[in-house]
């Protein structure tokens, strides 16, 4: 669980285009943010990957990162104010 921002951690094995999206319980998708040239590696509190989430409620969301080497990984979070 979150309030209201949260950074996504993410590990990439080679240099890549990485798109993150945020999608409400219904499938809509609500946040994107996309960053180029990401070099191989483990990227936690250094991540570029932080959602500002005050203006939504609380809930159940998902997010997806997607990698220009086709890679896809998707996981949930829980929004609590």
């Amino acid at each position: 669980p979150f309030n209201p921002s949260t950074r996504f951690p993410l590990d990439i094995s080679n240099t890549a285009d990485v798109t993150l999206r945020v999608f409400d319980i219904l499938g809509s998708e609500i946040y994107k943010q996309t960053e180029s040239s990401l070099n191989p590696g483990v990227y936690d509190l250094d991540t570029p990957f932080i959602w500002d989430a005050s203006g939504y409620s609380s809930g159940i969301y998902l997010y997806a990162f997607e990698l220009s080497t086709g890679e896809i990984k998707f996981n949930k979070l829980m929004l609590v104010k």
